[in-house]
């Protein structure tokens, strides 16, 4: 991603010193933006490559689910359901935050977490400051979904992204 960045902008520039000055300009950028995204794009790839890198054995998946574990700090969204009060709802689903083993939110490190539900949800995105019950959010659906969460931490570790997808019995999905 940087390289292409750097090799589109090198194309434009026509003097070698405004192009050197411009490069270390644009590469301190990119590598901002790279940083700041990591968490989604380091997940992304490990996932879209992960038939490729774990090998056939059970070993090769189990080493892919400790890195998971790893990478996530032992962070990952879990979700619950009851049938919905809401006749044009299915389900009242809470989706929340739980930790495996020690990590950030099991010692308060965890600031906020910012929850994504979809363009067709009233509040389409929902942030939680508060973690007493794991950072929790209820939300009622009528069918199944894909939810992404931002979190943040209070020691200024880049943002981890996670995601669920939220399912359910007797869904109309």
């Amino acid at each position: 991603m940087l390289t292409a960045c750097l090799i589109a902008l090198a194309g434009y520039l026509h003097s070698h010193v405004v192009a050197v000055v411009a490069l270390l300009v644009i590469s301190a950028v990119c590598i901002a933006l790279i940083a700041f995204d990591v968490g989604s794009d380091r997940a992304a790839r490990k996932l879209a490559t992960a038939g490729n890198t774990v090998g056939g054995s059970w070993d090769g998946l189990n080493k892919y689910r400790e890195r998971l574990y790893a990478d996530r700090q032992g962070l990952f969204l879990v979700h619950s359901w009851v049938p919905s009060e809401d006749p044009e709802q299915v389900a009242d689903v809470t989706v929340a935050l739980a930790q495996h083993g020690p990590g950030p939110l099991a010692s308060g490190r965890v600031a906020a977490v910012e929850y994504a539900f979809g363009p067709k949800f009233e509040h389409h995105s929902v942030t939680r400051e508060h973690g007493h019950d794991g950072f929790a959010v209820t939300v009622s659906m009528w069918g199944q979904m894909l939810c992404v969460a931002r979190v943040n931490f209070t020691d200024g570790t880049p943002s981890l992204i996670l995601e669920r997808y939220i399912t359910f019995e007797g869904s109309r999905a």
